[in-house]
């Protein structure tokens, strides 16, 4: 079995679309473009805990109170990025008169940045996130190019979050031995509940359209595990960070905020869940509006975000796992 092509595949889980590259998307503008431009419509944004449609601003002054926001993505919707650079943009205003956010991002690995000087065109934008590490055809660029802009405009430097190359191989093949120093006998401070178990496998075996072997349950799990608990260790380096993940990590129940206990602090983490919506459903119908998807998806998530849906084949049309 290829093992490198599994742990590939495996990242497609992080957004729990089974999707990393970009098909064409009908985004308004081309994927990368940093003029975010007039909404055409008002967001749909839900507050979890009330289950009440906000806007914009409410939702900017919520999360602008705490130190840790974790903001998720569908990878390859542009929908998705282009939402989050405006976040991003409010609430480095925000912050103004205080230390500014960091940005702390799943494409780059623990210890990697970008300087929030960097500025001029896509082609030095990408050389710069290049020598950090950044794979610009595995994340399908220019599509992240609005988050990376957002921050840097903001003052923010843009920060390495994930494991470092070759470390999930390790931890498949080594299991937790593989560890790195840091996140040394962490995990084990924070072990999921059964239910939140289930949920992590099920979510596992369907980013690889229910075809994961049995036997790779285990290291894939570790591996997604490794990954969480490396992204809010990052996270925690700063006095206020803005992580961006695929929608998988950010989840409360088996994501980043799962691992909170594995720290000696507490931070006050919030998460948004960035979710797209059915443009064939009717209210009422799964994932119609931002309350449907509420209620779809709702208790794993503090806010949601629905957008439209980017333009993809079926992920799952053809897959054969190795």
């Amino acid at each position: 079995m290829n093992l490198g092509t599994v742990l590939t595949r495996f990242l497609l889980i992080a957004g729990l679309s089974g999707l990393m590259g970009c098909s064409s998307l009908n985004a308004g503008g081309s994927p990368g473009s940093g003029n975010l431009g007039p909404e055409k419509n008002a967001p749909q944004i839900v507050e979890v805990s009330t289950g009440q449609a906000i806007d914009f601003k409410a939702l900017t002054e919520r999360l602008a109170a705490h130190s840790i926001i974790l903001l998720g993505e569908f990878h390859d919707n542009a929908h998705h990025h282009r939402a989050r650079a405006r976040l991003i943009e409010a609430l480095g205003q925000a912050r103004k008169s205080q230390e500014p956010f960091q940005l702390v991002v799943e494409q780059l690995a623990m210890g990697s940045s970008v300087s929030p000087n960097t500025t001029g065109p896509t082609e030095a934008l990408l050389a710069q996130l290049k020598e950090a590490g950044f794979q610009d055809k595995a994340w399908g660029w220019p599509l992240h190019e609005p988050v990376f802009r957002a921050a840097l405009s903001q003052g923010m430097a843009v920060n390495g979050g994930n494991l470092v190359p070759g470390q999930s191989m390790k931890l498949f093949q080594q299991g937790e031995s593989a560890l790195p120093e840091k996140l040394q006998g962490l995990l084990a401070k924070a072990s999921l509940p059964a239910p939140n178990l289930q949920a992590l496998d099920k979510a596992l075996v369907d980013g690889h359209c229910g075809q994961l072997p049995d036997a790779m349950l285990k290291p894939m799990r570790l591996v997604q595990r490794a990954t969480d608990l490396s992204l809010l260790v990052a996270a925690t380096e700063h006095k206020a960070t803005i992580v961006i993940a695929g929608n998988g990590h950010v989840r409360k129940d088996f994501g980043i905020p799962s691992l909170l206990p594995a720290l000696k602090t507490s931070p006050k983490l919030v998460t948004v869940g960035f979710l797209e919506s059915d443009p064939s459903a009717k209210a009422g119908q799964s994932g119609g509006t931002a309350s449907d998807g509420q209620a779809h998806h709702g208790a794993v998530y503090d806010f949601i975000w629905l957008t439209p849906p980017a333009e993809r084949e079926d992920p799952c049309k053809g897959f054969q796992m190795p």
